[in-house]
């Protein structure tokens, strides 16, 4: 599962450390492996971070829904 790395490092370091997770680009267009679309990606990655931290995303903890296990 795609949280499994957040669930570890939260096992491991337990409340000493302090983290946030921002969600991901979801749906993610095209192919992961088509670099042709890195630029698109790096645009819609800081638009959806702006909007994030706009909602408060640094007040709020938790694993977001957009990296649990969802249907399109």
């Amino acid at each position: 599962m795609r949280y499994s790395v957040c669930s570890a490092v939260r096992a491991e370091s337990g409340p000493s450390i302090e983290y946030f997770v921002v969600p991901p680009l979801c749906p993610l267009a095209g192919s992961p492996y088509d670099f042709s679309r890195t630029a698109d990606h790096i645009e819609r990655a800081i638009d959806s971070t702006d909007a994030w931290l706009a909602r408060n995303g640094l007040q709020k903890s938790g694993i977001p829904d957009e990296m649990r296990p969802h249907a399109h």
